[in-house]
């Protein structure tokens, strides 16, 4: 496991954490989204999953969403559209590290980024949501968020 940083468009540093497959270049990549009060440590549990996973050949990139866990940012500046282009900055970190086959974990509110991110990109092979809101459009309609968030509209 190696610490990573990632800046994201705000020039907002997010906090990550790296477990790599030794000798397995072509790993597939799972990209943990925590939960609204969450870090991506997830109590441990998240690291637990993440060692878990990386001795089953599937490597995985915890990271703290803008404004939560060791991520710069303020908390009160947190928003769905924000998180959407915090996933987006993971993933492009990534695909720059030759990570092609990626997909996303999400829980709770970072399960709802997961989906408008995935929503709007073909870069994301499989989404996995653990408690997310089921209607995304009910809870974040009404025009109230940017761009990637709106077409879930089309998919929930």
């Amino acid at each position: 496991m190696g610490k990573i940083s990632i800046i994201n468009p705000r020039r907002i540093m997010l906090a990550g954490l790296l477990f790599t497959c030794t000798g397995m270049p072509t790993a597939p990549l799972l990209i943990v989204c925590h939960g609204f009060t969450g870090s991506k440590e997830g109590r441990g549990k998240a690291l637990e999953m993440a060692e878990w996973l990386q001795g089953k050949g599937i490597a995985c990139l915890l990271f703290d969403f803008a404004g939560c866990g060791e991520s710069e940012g303020e908390f009160q500046d947190i928003t769905l559209s924000h998180h959407v282009e915090d996933i987006g900055s993971v993933v492009s970190f990534c695909r720059s590290n030759m990570w092609a086959n990626l997909a996303l974990l999400g829980r709770s509110f970072g399960g709802a980024a997961a989906l408008a991110y995935a929503s709007a990109s073909h870069e994301i092979r499989g989404v996995c949501t653990w408690s997310a809101p089921a209607h995304l459009d009910r809870l974040f309609g009404s025009g109230r968020t940017a761009s990637p968030a709106r077409k879930v509209r089309q998919y929930a």
